[in-house]
């Protein structure tokens, strides 16, 4: 919707869906707070979660409710990525995104040193530290940056929250369904293979996923730009650089299975090298059929950027 005010230089229906949907979040948020503040002390978590640590049992409670809190505040925070994407800002987004990375890894030391705060210090410094930072990017967003994006009472409209309901929805299933083919994997592998089956599968699954992450670096800021071609007419540029993504996603994958597959034939000392002293039986036929699916998901994704956008 951003990008397509962008193209238009409407500015005030921007501010109209930004105060949409930051009041409709901010509201989702303190429902969560509620709901968590009032129901979250009354269960049974020690029992439900099997803690027969009495330490573990006693802080169950607690971490549970830091985690929806820092959970609610995450709805809102993710306000200021989707700014940035619209306005194809992806760079201001990656500056802030390493702030947050720093500022956890620097919580983390903290509570190493302080470790009486338990697993609700955990809790804090992985989740807690990095959406108090884009809280304060969205606030620096909208006070500094695009001051004209201000979300405002009178610029709520209903009528822009359904359209915005109706899309999130539809990007909320993909991504669900995206989640669950991604991560019921394993278990699959486990109960059909066993455990074994599934050390080998994650290692060579973790170096394509590093190298799908570079990856996804050049394919990302495509789906705000592909998004204003669309918009402005412009099909064959789209058209190109889609393609152009599809062709470099399955040859960096190829590439990589190669490197593989060489490894596996130098022996295992190459191969543990590359898996970081991991001493797994794995197999040219599971490099094989990585190799396979990642080049399938590089080509799918790159036409997928055009038509989610």
């Amino acid at each position: 919707r951003l990008t397509e005010c962008e193209v238009t230089g409407d500015h005030s229906l921007a501010a109209r869906y930004v105060s949409t949907l930051a009041f409709t979040l901010a509201g989702i948020a303190v429902a969560m707070v509620a709901l968590a503040t009032v129901f979250v002390p009354l269960l049974p978590w020690a029992a439900w979660l099997r803690i027969d640590d009495p330490r573990a049992a006693a802080e169950a409670a607690a971490a549970i409710w830091a985690a929806c809190i820092f959970t609610a505040l995450g709805v809102l925070a993710g306000l200021a990525g989707a700014i940035y994407t619209g306005h194809q800002e992806s760079h201001r987004n990656v500056v802030w995104d390493g702030v947050a990375k720093i500022a956890t890894l620097a919580a983390s030391f903290l509570v190493v040193l302080v470790p009486s705060w338990g697993t609700v210090g955990v809790l804090a410094a992985a989740t807690g530290v990095p959406v108090l930072v884009r809280l304060a990017n969205l606030g620096w967003l909208l006070v500094a940056e695009k001051p004209w994006l201000r979300p405002s009472l009178s610029g709520f409209d209903r009528g822009l929250l359904g359209g915005l309901l109706r899309d999130g929805v539809m990007m909320f299933l993909l991504q669900a369904a995206c989640v669950l083919l991604f991560q019921s994997d394993k278990l699959v592998i486990a109960t059909g293979q066993g455990m074994d089956e599934v050390t080998a599968y994650s290692i060579v699954g973790r170096l394509f996923l590093m190298g799908y992450g570079v990856y996804m670096m050049y394919l990302t800021p495509l789906w705000p730009a592909t998004g204003e071609a669309i918009r402005r007419g412009d099909f064959t540029w789209v058209a190109g650089r889609i393609r152009g993504a599809a062709i470099a996603g399955v040859t960096m994958m190829l590439a990589l299975g190669a490197v593989l597959l060489g490894a596996l034939g130098f022996g295992e000392a190459a191969l543990r090298r590359l898996t970081h002293g991991a001493e797994v039986p794995i197999s040219a036929g599971l490099v094989v059929a990585t190799t396979a699916m990642f080049a399938c998901r590089a080509w799918v994704d790159a036409f997928s950027t055009a038509l989610s956008s």
